[in-house]
């Protein structure tokens, strides 16, 4: 049980520092108009969203 405790909480952490990331790159690509960028963000977070 701690050890899926001890995962869960890393992953959440994890998970919060992908946000901030993708939000960082959200504003960047907005300015760049970097459509690669957005994908992979978007793809980033429908994946740690079914996680």
């Amino acid at each position: 049980m701690c050890h899926i405790a001890l995962f869960s909480s890393v992953f959440v952490s994890s998970k919060s520092i992908y946000l901030e990331q993708c939000e960082k790159i959200h504003l960047n690509s907005r300015e760049l108009k970097d459509n690669k960028q957005e994908l992979l963000c978007a793809t980033i977070l429908s994946h740690l969203l079914f996680l």
